[in-house]
């Protein structure tokens, strides 16, 4: 009866596991990657979810202790953390914008005189 107990609690406590997997994915920059609370919510919950979820399938297989359902879950969101990790590299190095060179001042005049704004390359070095 008191296992039933600890599965209500871990379950009612996955989405702190999922959390932690993400911050330890992210290396803590987890608002730059996830912006809203709500889009962190569905992201941390069903990480959370199989975490405790694994880890009962794994006392129940191999017939463990309580205090093996208790360490799981934060065993496997370090390892997840870490998955996590990889894969956000991964993605942000396809997505990497080349950084472009110092625009000369030469270059930002003929920019301006394919507009036709002439004039404020002129004004600009009048007030220098």
């Amino acid at each position: 009866m008191e296992v039933y107990l600890l599965y209500g609690i871990l379950l009612a406590g996955s989405p702190t596991f999922g959390l932690e997997a993400l911050l330890l994915g992210s290396g803590g920059k987890l608002s730059l990657i996830h912006g809203e609370k709500r889009k962190l919510a569905a992201t941390s919950l069903p990480i959370g979810l199989t975490l405790v979820g694994i880890s009962i399938v794994l006392t129940h297989t191999f017939s463990l202790p309580p205090l093996y359902l208790c360490i799981l879950p934060l065993g496997l969101a370090y390892l997840a953390g870490k998955i996590i990790g990889i894969q956000t590299k991964e993605t942000s190095r396809k997505g990497e914008i080349p950084i472009q060179e110092k625009t000369t001042d030469l270059e930002i005049k003929n920019m301006l005189k394919k507009r036709g704004l002439e004039g404020l390359a002129k004004d600009n070095k009048e007030e220098n």
